[in-house]
């Protein structure tokens, strides 16, 4: 259940409450109204109150209480809902009567009691007529009732009649019968009635009835105290289940995880401005509060853990108090997420329009600030009027990787993708040392499918530097054993944890990390290698200042040295041309970096096993070093992107030194289909064809 079985009992039935704790401080009502049934006198009782304000609850209890204790005590319940028209309330109410009266004396003598009395008070309301023609007293309607009186007093019975819903009786001419008839029961000896009404029901309770009971409106009190019951409930966890560690800097949007601090308390309800006191004001009966409950706690069975509860609770109180208001959000969902002010001018209409729409549908709606203040939990940049911390992890403001209020508004999760738990117990075991399984999640994921990276990077922020470095090596390990062509930094999880590593690892120190994860990976995948250099060692975007990036570059430089001794090595180390690993080695992109510090012309040692290497495997080798020596390096680095594909021959001098016809004859005899390739084949032949 939410705070117990009982409670959960009432939310889930729309049976009155009989079972429930008393939730809505009626007790005290109850009590005057058994007072009045265990008085020896007989009472005519008026319970006022709106539809679901919960007298229907209020009367049960107290009539169960008072047949405990008084004996005899007989009662006719009788619902004007069952009314075709006004005019058959009196012929029905004494039908039910005199039906529950027959399981305890015998009503045969009276059966004709309902018609008779019908026919006389439609003919002769006012009894006028009867005693102008001297009629028979059998012929007066109020002799007519006076007939229960010496049956109930021989049986030693006392009938409640019990009128609920006397407002569907009609309109103030249709309640008229009804009404005459509490009134000559008024008269009868051991009969007494209650009628239970909404306001402004037509009639006229102060002269019909001694005894005014009203039903007050929910107060923020009350409702925040039902709504904590179930939201300590709703948030603690189950045994499976595991909480995102949010970097909400105001947690409690809803003030329901303070409900037991007093000052806290005071200071809402003198504020008045709160959750629970908008949403008693648009919810403002029992029947409205254990819908909405009943909403939450249904779509919370399916969601738990998937989506921010406060989110939920906001978006389902405004499902079912400003209908308006929340389809406006779910057809401007998009659009509401936007921060800042729309002003782009790739700003579609709906972004530029938003605010003023929505200031719009406020003014048309009855209570805006109570829905604005409801709006405001939800953190929506575009539709909220104040400033809160972070967004929560799981909230409706983000839609990428999960779109969290696609969740809540179906309340159902899609049959594909990765969900939050999955991920957070993955996470968790890894941690604990138990299982790998979050390690290869994260490596199987590649370009067209990376719904489980994404979130993970979204979810884990709560990782620290070192947790961090470890996630990075072991995925490290993992895609260089792999030996796929997507063991780069282009994974998508490689990408993941790197951004989440500029974050939280301090500039500077992860610098022997990140030259150890570079001599552990050169020997076997040179692409990565140069990869982790390039990325980890930025300086505008990675974790080291310049200094630092130029150390490792003299670790990456040196160790390719002592690796690459042998055209066999290097090409173990060369899996594929396709991203220019050896152009990367030698001359590492982009522009914002600070220049190289390694001279072009120092690379004789790698000339001399990448030559005999590209004799071997022309096609590992030849577009790589193609790309380095042309004017596509330049236009990479300067990002002109000119498409010359010459030979620049100051860098082929350079590079190549002594060996340089020796690598102009393998462009020549390139034979493949790469377009660099050929490219520098062509040049090579024209450069060999000047040579004398």
């Amino acid at each position: 259940g939410l705070a117990s079985h009982v409670l959960k009992a009432w939310i889930e039935r729309e049976v009155p409450n009989t079972v429930a704790p008393d939730l809505f401080d009626h007790k005290p009502i109850c009590d005057r109204l058994v007072a009045d049934l265990t008085d020896s006198a007989d009472h005519s009782i008026a319970l006022i109150g709106p539809v679901g304000s919960g007298k229907t609850t209020v009367l049960r209890n107290a009539l169960t209480r008072a047949a405990s204790t008084v004996p005899g005590l007989v009662v006719a319940d009788f619902s004007c809902w069952s009314l075709a028209e006004g005019g058959e309330a009196p012929r029905m109410a004494l039908e039910t009567a005199l039906a529950s009266l027959d399981g305890f004396v015998d009503v045969q003598s009276l059966r004709g009691l309902p018609a008779s009395y019908q026919r006389l008070a439609s003919a002769d309301s006012s009894g006028w007529l009867s005693r102008a023609l001297s009629l028979g007293v059998s012929d007066d309607p109020v002799r007519q009732l006076q007939r229960l009186a010496p049956v109930l007093a021989s049986a030693r019975l006392r009938l409640v009649l019990v009128v609920e819903d006397a407002e569907r009786a009609g309109s103030d001419l249709a309640v008229r019968p009804l009404e005459r008839l509490l009134w000559t029961l008024r008269d009868v000896q051991g009969v007494s009635f209650i009628i239970s009404m909404a306001p402004g029901a037509g009639f006229d309770q102060a002269k019909l009835c001694d005894h005014l009971e009203r039903i007050p409106a929910l107060s923020p009190g009350q409702v925040e105290t039902v709504l904590a019951l179930g939201y300590a409930h709703w948030r603690t966890p189950l045994a499976e289940q595991l909480e995102v560690v949010s970097t909400d800097s105001s947690r409690d949007r809803l003030g329901l995880a303070s409900v037991d601090n007093s000052l806290a308390r005071y200071m809402r309800r003198r504020n008045g401005d709160g959750f629970t006191d908008s949403l008693a004001a648009l919810l403002d009966s029992p029947r409205k509060l254990k819908h909405f409950l009943r909403d939450v706690d249904r779509g919370w069975s399916v969601l738990r853990g998937e989506v921010d509860l406060d989110d939920l609770v906001a978006l389902t109180a405004l499902r079912h108090a400003a209908p308006q208001a929340y389809e406006f959000i779910v057809a401007n969902h998009d659009a509401a997420r936007v921060e800042g002010t729309p002003d782009s001018i790739f700003d579609g209409e709906s972004v530029k329009t938003i605010k003023a729409r929505w200031q719009a549908l406020m003014a048309t709606l009855d209570a805006p600030l109570h829905v604005q203040a409801i709006v405001n939990v939800l953190r929506l940049p575009q539709l909220s009027t104040i400033r809160f911390g972070s967004p929560a992890l799981q909230g409706v403001f983000y839609h990428d990787p999960t779109d969290y209020l696609g969740r809540i508004l179906s309340r159902s999760l899609p049959h594909r993708g990765a969900r939050d738990q999955i991920i957070l117990r993955d996470k968790a075991s890894w941690r604990e040392g138990i299982s790998n399984t979050m390690i290869r999640s994260l490596g199987v994921a590649d370009s067209n499918s990376d719904d489980y990276s994404s979130v993970w990077e979204h979810l884990s922020g709560d990782l620290s530097a070192i947790e961090l470095l470890k996630v990075a090596g072991q995925l490290i390990d993992l895609l260089v054993a792999s030996r796929d062509s997507d063991a780069s930094m282009s994974h998508p999880a490689m990408r993941s944890v790197w951004r989440l590593s500029r974050k939280a690892v301090q500039r500077d120190s992860a610098t022997d990390w990140i030259a150890d994860r570079i001599r552990q990976t050169l020997p076997t995948h040179l692409q990565f290698a140069t990869d982790i250099f390039q990325y980890w060692c930025s300086v505008p975007h990675g974790l080291t200042s310049e200094a630092h990036r130029i150390s490792v570059r003299d670790i990456l430089v040196s160790s390719a040295k002592q690796v690459f001794t042998t055209p066999t090595a290097l090409l173990k180390s060369v899996a594929t041309s396709s991203d220019y690993p050896i152009t990367r080695l030698v001359y590492p992109p982009p522009t914002e970096e600070p220049p190289d510090t390694v001279r072009l012309d120092s690379w004789q040692w790698l000339v001399a096993v990448a030559l005999p290497a590209a004799s071997t495997s022309p096609e590992r080798i030849i577009p790589d070093r193609a790309v380095l020596v042309t004017d596509t390096s330049h236009g990479v680095r300067s990002r002109d992107f000119t498409q010359l594909y010459k030979l620049k021959r100051d860098w082929c001098a350079s590079f190549f030194g002594s060996q340089l016809r020796e690598a102009l004859l393998i462009f020549d005899s390139y034979a493949g289909d790469d377009k660099h390739a050929r490219a520098a084949k062509a040049e090579a032949h024209s450069w060999l064809g000047e040579s004398p």
